[in-house]
């Protein structure tokens, strides 16, 4: 009888601690996503709610003890989250002006002064990582004290099983297109399960949703975005609207805009119609007669429409967001999308242009500047390998011998502008037709190719001069150093709050924990592992975004495979003990291999073994990594502290992860490497051998 009890209450504890994982990564995944949405600073610091979602896992996880301290904190501390997340509008916090003038942002609220605008920015994003911190330490405190009621490998594959299932309820949620209240709103149910013992935590649980509910009818949801929908008017005079505006995230996107003669016949010189036409004109007037067009960044369809007024009979119309392409399908008044001569693909546009066998006239670069597509885990901007010298290299190579290549950006006469400027010609060997169309009043068109007609429009000046003098001394991106909104190779002044967070974690933890009881050689070992396993997960997002696309799909499989390698590693050290001599040599074997080998070359081939060799390159490292953390986690004493450690070493991954606006891919690999050295020589220290 007392047996039975105890399976009885193991299995309880399974339920519990599998729930524990899920919730911890799945509650990461809401509140960077939620968070980029509402503040939109978090957009361009993305990794921060990141690492401060580590931390306050791994500070739980070792101070497991404090439970009852924590239960009181954590409903509490979400329920202020979220609700700063939700009203961000009406704490005027939507738009915080980042200090410096080092990156090229748009959006931003109107500066009152320096002073005010940094007290303004760092209290907004100090406030928002400590609540963070402090909702994912009680589910740290939980995840470790039900891995003590296993051997820490059943332990660690329940919870790894437990992260993985975390992702795949949130990426179904976001392909579903569901709203934040239902991701709230069944996390909450989680935790109403794992709290159901105390009252406050079960009563905030249950009203959290509530709170957040928000479901305008102009709102959807995208994997990529929250869109706003809104027909406007040019003047207060007019019977119906003019044109529909389509927002991202709180920020201006793009107008759905009918430019059709019939639409101009009956509304002349209609505004803002009657600026955009020229725009979007441009390309057949630099390349009248183009029969077959690619159009990159397709949106809701007014660069598909304006091909089609133009007599193109083959239009490959790529757009990555399969909600604002429903809406151009459904709402734009020339309904470019049911056109047959129209061929519709849901696709990165770097990812296309390399299947595509296709040899176009005119290769369209519509306003693909999204500015705010940024993968879950990494600094790195989803559209930034678009604007990079290889990249206009490749849209070069599809064009016929005779073609022209346009491109659109919304930057004005910036550094952003004089760099795109300098990227296309270097890449064509001659300097592009650059027009300031002012439309959206930053527009510019770049026009490039050996047979592109110059026009004389008297709305739409050459701004060469001024372009090819600033662009002198401008640094090109490319893929190693894809910054295109950075202006120099540094650290931008915002981002510094970043190391504002690692003093103050620093200052909690050494309030908050015994430091000469924690900072064994043993778990110096854990830390390294965690800091070096974030920047493997960094290189492997973005070398499959060059061969695969910057999709959200894309991004999601890649962390869904480590945390599978992580499980097959952890399930091989339940049946065996590899040497750690052999492991630590293959992993540095490995990681030569995948920094030294050039992922680029294998684009050509077919998508079966282009998946298989990327996937063996990349996979190598994080399989031997997750087997040595298994083989070390294996013989640990305290599972939850070691685990808690090692999401500890994580947050300075994802801190030095951003080393790479400054030195490019191969600093991060290499800072890769060092960790990896910093962990070998701390497990020699413990066991005086290998």
């Amino acid at each position: 009888m007392i047996s039975l009890s105890k399976a009885r209450n193991q299995k309880f504890q399974y339920v519990n601690l599998l729930l524990a994982s899920f919730i911890a990564l799945y509650f990461e995944l809401v509140i960077i996503r939620y968070l980029s949405t509402e503040i939109r600073v978090f957009a361009y610091l993305k990794n921060l709610p990141l690492i401060a979602s580590f931390f306050g896992l791994g500070l739980g996880m070792i101070m497991n003890k404090k439970e009852k301290v924590f239960a009181i904190l954590f409903p509490f501390s979400g329920l202020l989250l979220f609700l700063i997340i939700r009203f961000a509008s009406a704490l005027d916090i939507n738009h915080l002006p980042l200090p410096g003038v080092d990156y090229f942002i748009w959006g931003t609220s109107e500066s009152i002064s320096p002073y005010i605008d940094f007290m303004r920015y760092a209290g907004a994003i100090t406030v928002i990582s400590l609540l963070i911190v402090f909702f994912c330490m009680p589910i740290g405190s939980l995840i470790s004290k039900y891995l003590d009621y296993f051997p820490p490998l059943r332990g660690y594959s329940i919870n790894l099983i437990g992260s993985i299932a975390g992702i795949v309820v949130f990426t179904l949620m976001s392909y579903l297109g569901t709203p934040p209240w239902i991701w709230i709103g069944f996390g909450s149910l989680i935790l109403l399960w794992l709290y159901w013992g105390q009252l406050i935590p079960r009563i905030i649980f249950f009203i959290l949703p509530l709170l957040v509910i928000s479901t305008p009818e102009n709102v959807l949801w995208s994997p990529y975005y929250r869109i706003s929908l809104e027909p406007q008017l040019s003047s207060p005079r007019e019977p119906k609207p003019s044109f529909m505006s389509v927002s991202v995230n709180h920020d201006y996107h793009q107008k759905i805009l009918d430019l059709s003669s019939a639409f101009f016949e009956k509304n002349p010189k209609r505004e803002p119609n009657y600026s955009a036409l020229l725009t979007y004109d441009l390309p057949y007037l630099s390349h009248p007669g183009a029969k077959k067009v690619l159009i990159l960044g397709a949106g809701t369809g007014n660069d598909v429409a304006a091909a089609l007024r133009h007599g193109a009979e083959y239009i490959d119309a790529v757009e990555i967001d399969p909600v604002i392409l429903d809406i151009g399908k459904k709402y734009h008044p020339e309904q470019p999308y049911d056109s047959h001569k129209v061929r519709v693909r849901l696709d990165d546009a770097r990812s296309f242009m390399r299947k595509t066998t296709q040899r176009y006239d005119l290769v369209v670069f519509a306003f693909l500047d999204s500015h705010t597509l940024l993968a879950n885990s990494s600094s790195l901007r989803l559209d930034n390998y678009v604007y990079t010298e290889e990249s206009l290299e490749e849209a070069k190579n599809l064009l016929k011998p005779e073609g022209t290549m346009v491109l659109a950006f919304a930057a004005g006469k910036s550094f952003v502008s004089a760099r795109i400027y300098k990227m296309l010609k270097n890449v064509f060997n001659k300097a592009p037709l650059s027009y300031g169309t002012a439309y959206d009043r930053h527009g510019v068109v770049f026009v490039s190719g050996e047979n592109a007609l110059p026009g004389n429009f008297s709305r739409c000046p050459i701004i060469n001069d001024w372009l090819e003098k600033e662009a002198a001394n401008i640094l090109p991106a490319t893929d190693d150093w894809p910054f295109l909104y950075l202006r120099e190779r540094n650290l931008p002044d915002s981002y510094y709050i970043l190391f504002l967070f690692l003093l103050l974690a620093w200052f909690l933890a050494k309030l908050l924990l015994p430091m000469k009881a924690i900072w064994t050689s043993n778990n110096l070992h854990f830390f390294m592992l965690g800091a070096a396993f974030l920047l493997l997960e960094t290189k492997a997002i973005t070398e499959l975004a060059l061969l695969f696309g910057s999709t959200w799909i894309v991004n999601t499989i890649a962390i869904l495979a480590f945390l599978l390698m992580a499980f097959m590693a952890n399930l091989i050290l339940t049946f065996s003990t590899p040497s750690r001599k052999i492991l630590y040599i293959l992993l540095f074997i490995s990681l030569t291999i995948s920094i030294v080998f050039p992922l680029k070359i294998l684009t050509p081939l077919q998508t079966i073994p282009k998946i298989f060799f990327s996937g063996l390159i990349l996979a190598l490292p994080v399989f031997f990594s997750a087997m040595l953390f298994s083989r070390a986690f294996r013989e640990t004493h305290s599972p939850g502290e070691s685990l808690g450690v090692n999401l500890m070493g994580a947050l300075i991954g994802g801190v030095a992860e951003n080393a790479v606006m400054i030195g490019g891919m191969l600093l991060i690999e290499g800072m890769a490497v060092i960790f990896y050295i910093i962990s070998l020589v701390a497990i020699i220290f413990m066991r005086k051998s290998l």
